[in-house]
């Protein structure tokens, strides 16, 4: 009998050590949380203190990913080409990195090991279509990556739908795919486009929302470049550099104004302009 309640008061003890924890730790991540929120309506007011408005609205994340490693894969690189062509594909290797992909009558599709993609497409009839944008979805679709349109203009059956890559919902800035179009008729597909697997996350400290802001003010202040209003902010990856079969992405925050759209590195700063 006295053994049951020793256990019981071992149980009892437990539980409230247990419940003291929780609630120690619960307290330090609402303690995070204000600290946080606190130091982004700082930075905020320092942007506007120096003319540059940033609606709380336009954040779209609050923090960044970690830096990864993909390593690339020549069975996901047919498997696109063969979504796009809509039939089997013959893959050769050229060297250095290069891989063809052909279907006779079709044309082919030629990607490296950093992802690049260019292409020469026949006159065939699979290319022809009364509407260049739902052909342009309809083939981004049959892909295994996705994509999100960023841009369309088309005019009486010419010109371009350009989609922009993304990653489990989080947008790889600099894999992009442009479809044109001439009367009716695809014809190239180019860009880049990242088909690899087994992702693997590096180690390194990321830049918190606030510095990242500062950081930005900063770089427009050393470059010159002059802004009234930010419209966007949002983070994601950069394909930065390639070696053999291994691809790396690097953080970074796209920061949209009103003269300029820009990247900022998540974990050094450096404020770059985007092209395109």
């Amino acid at each position: 009998m006295e053994w049951r309640r020793v256990k019981t008061m071992i149980i009892i003890v437990l539980l409230l050590a247990n419940g003291f924890l929780l609630a120690l730790v619960g307290r330090q991540k609402a303690q995070t949380l204000r600290y946080e929120q606190s130091a982004l309506e700082q930075s905020i007011r320092v942007l506007a203190q120096n003319g540059i408005e940033l609606p709380v609205q336009a954040i779209s994340d609050r923090s960044g990913y970690p830096s990864m490693v993909m390593q690339r894969s020549i069975q996901a690189e047919q498997e696109l080409a063969c979504a796009l062509f809509g039939r089997e594909v013959t893959g050769n290797s050229r060297g250095g990195g290069l891989y063809i992909y052909s279907s006779d009558g079709y044309g082919q599709i030629s990607m490296r090991s950093g992802g690049e993609l260019s292409s020469e497409l026949e006159d065939a009839d699979i290319w022809r279509t009364d509407d260049p944008e739902a052909h342009a979805e309809a083939l981004v679709k049959a892909m295994k990556p996705t994509f999100r349109q960023v841009m369309c203009s088309l005019e009486q059956g010419s010109g371009s739908v350009v989609y922009q890559q993304e990653l489990k919902g989080t947008p790889l800035y600099s894999c992009r795919l442009t479809f044109r179009y001439r009367s009716g008729r695809l014809v190239s597909i180019s860009g880049k486009v990242l088909a690899a697997e087994n992702t693997t996350q590096e180690a390194g400290e990321l830049l918190s929302l606030p510095t990242v802001l500062m950081r930005f003010l900063g770089g427009l202040r050393d470059s010159g470049d002059v802004c009234s209003g930010i419209g966007r902010v949002s983070a994601g990856y950069q394909v930065v550099q390639s070696f053999a079969d291994t691809v790396r992405l690097r953080p970074v925050w796209f920061i949209s104004t009103n003269t300029a759209d820009y990247y900022v590195d998540g974990m050094t700063g450096e404020v770059s302009r985007a092209e395109g």
